[in-house]
């Protein structure tokens, strides 16, 4: 399954500092996305929770418009088990390709 959002794309300190990040404050201080002023969903990370349900693995790639690049997050939801610190799974962030102008 692929979804696509030609929005405003995500900058490595977003994935670190929000995407990879539960329950956020950035949403609520920035309420809109900066390109299309389009109103964020999600406020705790329901969305990747939701996300586990659907395969497990995760593969995220995204760019803004003036990255000359695009950056891939690769999550194996197996990894994620009981008793397991969050921050003890891998979680690479790669440069790839990029192969659209901007979005996730």
């Amino acid at each position: 399954m692929e979804i696509f959002d030609n929005g405003s794309g995500m900058s490595r300190q977003d994935i670190v500092n929000g995407f990879m990040r539960l329950s956020t404050y950035s949403k609520v201080e920035r309420p809109t996305s900066p390109k299309y002023r389009r109103q964020r969903a999600g406020r705790k990370g329901i969305g990747r929770f939701a996300a586990q349900r659907l395969g497990e693995i995760l593969t995220i790639t995204t760019a803004t418009d003036h990255d000359e690049i695009a950056l891939t997050v690769r999550i194996d939801w197996r990894e994620f088990s009981s008793n397991r610190e969050l921050s003890r799974i891998p979680a690479r962030i790669s440069r790839t390709k990029k192969t659209f102008a901007h979005g996730t």
